[in-house]
């Protein structure tokens, strides 16, 4: 790609995403992920054997490595991301070269599609694990032909970063084909060392494990989830989760792709598009965003391609279209739970002890360095159970709840829906808060309203 259109595009697509950097809130996955990097990096629980920790580490270790260059806070967190994201810019272009060498102007346009895509943009300055993901697998692939051992390195580093990583392995494996146009058996030597380095990261990864689920053991409950998500769906949930997935814009896609398709490229690529967006359509998979991520490198290039193959008369159609695409599909699902009114949470006095249901995983990263204990209670009686073991009047006691609104109030009010989850929700604040307040009130302790805002109301727990 000349570099009189490609530093132009890497500057234009970096000012798109480096606002995210220091953007909103922190996502609940965000500051979970950076509360286990925080552990790591003040060698509280290096391994994380006392979290309950459903994710390889490999990006905890980089924000924790981070977090002794860059202070402590929400953007260092999502600086991996956001550097491996810029990375996947020109690694795509040059992917699709290697794949499409008659067509010389191909990589340009999917590296400017890839730049403006909304949710590639969306989550590129993120706490995730899916951007460093993508990145490593599509840098496996394109290396699988020419450096199999550092392939197979960056697939288990990959692997290392999200096990979803494992659903790429089929384009690692056939880049080589594909580049080359051979059949698959000439390179088994090739594969060699390409199996001894990914089998050496991945060893290393079992390693962590043992070590990290050495006290809590292997049944955690993210991985009953994930056992969980691999049924397959009903019947009644097809269309809802084919419209949900928005999946009427991929599947197109990949089914002109593959009926246009004049080389081996072409149909392997829209094979594996076509089957990514099956199983998330036949599995129960939870309807998240990111999850669409891991295609988007392969969908632009579908874009590309189907321009680039299409009569001249539809090429400027077939444009537009995709140029209205490009800027109309905003991210679409829910992807923030993050509440900002918890930045704004008062200081608590020393040993003070923070009662929370809903909050806890956003509360742990806030008041990290503070020596604030944050208990998670299940339902009301865990609470009244604890406070009749431990409350005295020494230790001041809190409880964090979502801002009910009064009687009066939602009589002269429509419903007002609570923005717990960054999504309106059906039911009223009241319903999640009151619980909690009619059983103190019965038990005989009294709520002092500390500090109040439009979301979350604290509570001083006083008898």
């Amino acid at each position: 790609m000349k570099k009189v259109l490609f530093i132009p595009l890497l500057l234009f697509a970096f000012w798109l995403r480096v606002d995210g950097l220091f953007g909103p809130a922190l996502h609940a996955d965000e500051a979970l992920f950076a509360t286990w990097s925080r552990q790591i990096h003040t060698l509280r629980d290096p391994f994380l054997i006392h979290e309950t920790a459903d994710k390889p580490p490999l990006l905890f270790y980089l924000q924790a490595t981070l977090y002794n260059l860059l202070p402590a806070a929400p953007f260092t967190a999502r600086l991996p991301n956001l550097i491996a994201s810029m990375a996947l810019l020109p690694l795509t272009a040059i992917w699709t070269k290697r794949l499409y060498p008659l067509s010389p102007h191909l990589g340009r346009v999917t590296m400017a599609v890839l730049a403006l895509s909304p949710l590639a943009m969306h989550y590129s300055a993120s706490g995730f694990t899916d951007p460093l993901m993508l990145t490593l697998c599509l840098t496996a692939a394109l290396t699988a032909h020419r450096r199999p051992s550092l392939s197979g390195l960056l697939f288990g580093l990959a692997i290392a970063t999200k096990y979803q990583a494992i659903l790429w392995l089929p384009l690692i494996l056939l880049s080589p084909f594909i580049e080359t146009n051979t059949q698959p058996g000439r390179h088994t030597l090739a594969m060699r060392p390409w199996l001894i380095s990914f089998g050496s990261t991945l060893l290393v990864l079992i390693g962590w494990l043992f070590i990290s689920f050495s006290e809590t053991g292997f049944g955690r409950t993210g991985d009953a989830q994930l056992l969980a998500q691999l049924r397959p769906i009903t019947s009644w949930e097809l269309l809802p989760r084919f419209l949900a997935w928005r999946l009427y814009i991929p599947l197109p896609i990949a089914i002109l792709w593959g009926s246009f398709g004049k080389c081996t490229a072409d149909r392997l690529l829209a094979l594996f598009l076509l089957a990514y967006c099956t199983l998330l359509w036949l599995c129960a998979f939870p309807i998240y965003g990111r999850y669409l991520l891991l295609i988007t490198p392969v969908l632009v290039i579908g874009i590309g391609r189907i321009i680039d193959l299409l009569p001249y008369r539809l090429f400027f159609t077939t444009s537009l279209l995709s140029l209205l695409l490009i800027f109309n599909i905003q991210p679409f699902f829910p992807s923030s739970t993050s509440n900002p009114s918890l930045l704004q949470l008062p200081p608590f006095p020393p040993d003070a002890v923070l009662y929370d249901h809903y909050y806890s995983w956003l509360l742990r990263e806030k008041l990290y360095d503070t020596y604030t204990y944050i208990a998670w209670i299940p339902h009301p009686n865990a609470l009244i159970t604890d406070l009749a073991a431990h409350y005295d009047k020494t230790t001041p006691r809190y409880l964090i709840l979502p801002t009910q609104y009064t009687a009066s109030k939602n009589l002269c009010e429509p419903s007002r829906p609570l923005r717990l989850c960054g999504h309106k929700h059906p039911t009223l604040p009241i319903a999640h808060a009151s619980p909690f307040i009619r059983r103190l009130n019965a038990a005989g302790y009294t709520l002092q309203t500390s500090h109040t805002t439009d979301t979350i109301t604290l509570y001083k727990i006083t008898k």
